[in-house]
C-alpha cells in the first residue's frame, strides 16, 4: 500500500469523527457552566424540576435523557454550543407559617415553612378558613394561594406577604373581631339604659 491510498484511508475513518460534534449540558448541582458530553451520540439533557412553592427535586443536571424510574425529571434536545437545560430563574426564599389540626382545631406549628418561588412568582401565604375541618390538609404546608374551590368553600384563606398567615388558632385569628363587636354590643345597651 503506497502513502496516497494510505492517506485516503485515513481520511475515511478520521471524517465521521469530525462530523460528530459533542452537545453541552449543565452537570452536576447546577451551579458550573455547561460542558461538553463525554458522548457523541448523546443529544439530550436533563434536569431536576422546580416546583413551585417547594423547590428543585432531588437529582443533578446531566448528558442524556432522563434516567429509568427519574419521574421528577425533564429532558430537553441540546447544541453544540449552548445546554438546554439551564437552572430555572428563582426569586428570594420567604416564609409562611404551617398549620395542624390538633384538638379538635387548626393551631399554628412553632417552625414556618420555606417557601421557594420562581422570579416572577409573588409572595403568598394560605390559613384554614373558617369552614376548614380535620379533613382539610393546607396546602404546601402554607405557602402560596388556596386552592380555588377550598377558597370558595371557605376552608382557606390567603394574604400576600411573609408569615402573614399567622395566630394560634383559626378561632384566635378572628378573636379581635369578635372581642370588639362584643364590646360594642355591652357599650352600646349600657348606654342606651342610662339615658
Amino acid at each position: 500500500m503506497n502513502a496516497k491510498s494510505g492517506g485516503l484511508i485515513l481520511f475515511l475513518f478520521t471524517v465521521p469523527t469530525i462530523c460528530e460534534a459533542s452537545v453541552k449540558c449543565i452537570q452536576g448541582p447546577g451551579t458550573s457552566a455547561a460542558t461538553d458530553c463525554a458522548y457523541t451520540s448523546k443529544t439530550l439533557c436533563n434536569q431536576p424540576i422546580f416546583r413551585e412553592y417547594e423547590g428543585q427535586t432531588p437529582g443533578d443536571y446531566a448528558c442524556g435523557g432522563c434516567p429509568d424510574m427519574a419521574p421528577a425529571c425533564k429532558s430537553c434536545t441540546s447544541a453544540a454550543d449552548k445546554a438546554c437545560n439551564t437552572p430555572p430563574d428563582t426569586g428570594e426564599d420567604f416564609k409562611c407559617k404551617n398549620w395542624e389540626w390538633r384538638d379538635d382545631q387548626f393551631v399554628v406549628k412553632d417552625t414556618p415553612t420555606i417557601c421557594k418561588r420562581l422570579k416572577d412568582t409573588a409572595v403568598k401565604c394560605n390559613i384554614p378558613g373558617d369552614n376548614a375541618d380535620s379533613a382539610y390538609t393546607p396546602l404546601h404546608f402554607g405557602c402560596g394561594p388556596c386552592n380555588a374551590s377550598a377558597k370558595t368553600d371557605g376552608k382557606c384563606e390567603e394574604c400576600d406577604t411573609a408569615e402573614c398567615n399567622t395566630g394560634t388558632s383559626v378561632f384566635a385569628f378572628h378573636l379581635p373581631l369578635l372581642a370588639l363587636a362584643i364590646f360594642y354590643f355591652i357599650f352600646e345597651r349600657k348606654f342606651h339604659r342610662s339615658i
